[in-house]
């Protein structure tokens, strides 16, 4: 599971590999810096980035300090929460994306079945 932490209000003129550099320089364990975008469309960057982290413990440093410096400004950091699917309750990916074939009308009302014994 990656480790990552999310900084908003990052001109989308800073390069990403601009910040690692940085990033790696002051702070331990920085492993890469991704810009975000709307929906996953290149063309309209977001002014968030998630940098990843090879370990908790690492990451942990910088979000308890609550916040990280990047070109000499202190930005708040938060954590990134991981999808978590509503038919499998697995963590790392949403329901669009499950492996596991919905449930159907029979399996309903076996699990009903199961539920009232």
């Amino acid at each position: 599971m990656p480790y990552s932490l999310v900084v908003s209000d990052i001109s989308v003129t800073n390069d990403e590999d601009d910040i690692k550099q940085e990033l790696m320089q002051r702070y331990d364990g920085v492993l890469n810096v991704e810009r975000w975008y709307f929906d996953s469309d290149e063309n309209y960057p977001m002014s968030c980035v998630q940098i990843n982290f090879d370990s908790k413990e690492n990451m942990d440093k910088i979000l308890s300090n609550g916040q990280i410096i990047i070109g000499g400004t202190c930005r708040r950091v938060s954590i990134v929460k991981q999808p978590t699917c509503y038919r499998c309750k697995n963590i790392g990916h949403k329901v669009h994306d499950c492996p596991r074939e919905p449930l159907n009308e029979k399996d309903l009302i076996n699990l009903f079945a199961e539920q009232k014994q």
